[in-house]
């Protein structure tokens, strides 16, 4: 069965246009798929992936070897550290921080200013320094 999605793109002959803001810094090795939106001074690293429909917004860091799965969301001034895996749906926060080899769970949604020192389990909310779980806010 097709999604609404896909059913509008076929009738409508819909086209996704991945756009980037000349000022944000890309490493050459990223790819970045249809529908994505890389905002102002936005950093990414080498070697990461990202699927359709993330938006990064301004200032935002990305580090090396990291993933960010379809329909995330990166808010100004998070920085993330080096093989994060971002699932999908997940909300990162203004300011947030997100250190080394760390999991945040499909649409969970990290606070903002929270450090994240731990894997976010999916559909929670997490903040704090260091980063807690507040609340389930998305059925699993």
């Amino acid at each position: 069965m097709q999604t609404l999605r896909d059913q509008l793109v076929a009738r409508f002959d819909l086209a996704f246009t991945p756009l980037v803001h000349p000022s944000a810094s890309l490493s050459p090795t990223v790819r970045i798929p249809p529908g994505c939106i890389i905002n102002t001074r936005a950093v990414i690293a080498s070697n990461v992936q990202i699927e359709e429909h993330v938006f990064i917004n301004r200032n935002a860091s990305i580090g090396h070897d990291s993933s960010l799965a379809k329909f995330c969301i990166v808010q100004p001034g998070a920085n993330l550290a080096g093989h994060i895996t971002v699932e999908e749906g997940a909300v990162i926060g203004i300011g947030a921080t997100v250190i080394e080899d760390q999991t945040i769970g499909h649409h969970a949604v990290v606070a903002a200013g929270a450090v994240v020192t731990r894997e976010v389990p999916p559909g929670t909310l997490v903040a704090g320094v260091p980063a807690e779980v507040k609340k389930q806010i998305y059925p699993v």
